[in-house]
């Protein structure tokens, strides 16, 4: 694989994202430092090597974080949804929020900024017709899991697994209309739980006994409707 620009490469390339013709990531300009999300064109090789078409460009340079350094960079999390492009924005004025863009600079922007809270949203994914996430606002309710179907009404906290803590939820998976992840809900220890698009949001089974929990990851659905 080769990111190309006119004049040095790019550096430091990740959360490459391949969405319609182009490839989108998060880079840093050989030639200035600048830090940006950028884009380039793509063509699959036999191989299924990405490589360019043309120089690459950014997209837009990072704003202004609102802390110094920003936890995870300014822009993270790339994914697809709806015809969109979805990622983490860390950014003065919202702090770290979910963002939307139809691939330039004037069409990205905040999904939904939660008053004086910063959502800070992590593994995003794509579950049906919803897009999946943690998300630890800093409004006391601790890191849990949050769906949004594109829009600022639609963007919510899914259950307070953790009332007293947070249940920092990972591996979101799609399961018989139900979407399965492991949480950790201060009683129980890490186990797996199910929720029926937000609506029902429960533990599966305490496999382990007690505050350690079984610690369940790697999830395959084999055979059946997902």
């Amino acid at each position: 694989m080769r990111i190309a620009a006119a004049g040095e490469l790019f550096t430091g390339v990740k959360e490459l994202t391949a969405w319609t013709d182009k490839v989108y990531f998060v880079a840093q300009d050989g030639d200035d430092g600048s830090l940006g999300w950028a884009q380039t064109e793509r063509r699959d090789s036999d191989r299924g090597i990405i490589e360019t078409k043309d120089a690459a460009s950014f997209v837009t340079a990072a704003p202004p974080p609102s802390a110094e350094p920003p936890q995870e960079g300014p822009f993270s999390q790339l994914v697809v949804f709806r015809e969109q492009l979805y990622l983490a924005v860390d950014e003065a004025s919202t702090g770290t929020e979910l963002w939307t863009s139809d691939g330039t600079a004037t069409g990205t922007a905040p999904v939904l900024d939660v008053p004086d809270a910063d959502l800070d949203p992590r593994d995003l994914v794509v579950v049906g017709d919803q897009l999946w996430f943690s998300a630890g606002a800093d409004d006391g309710s601790g890191r849990e899991p949050w769906l949004t179907d594109g829009t600022a009404a639609g963007t919510k906290l899914v259950a307070d697994i953790a009332p007293e803590g947070a249940s920092d939820p990972v591996g979101f998976i799609s399961f018989r209309s139900h979407v399965a992840f492991t949480a950790d809900d201060g009683v129980h220890g890490r186990e797996l739980w199910l929720s029926d698009a937000g609506r029902d949001t429960k533990l599966v089974l305490d496999i382990r006994r007690g505050r350690e929990g079984s610690e369940p990851h790697d999830f395959v659905v084999l055979g059946g409707s997902r």
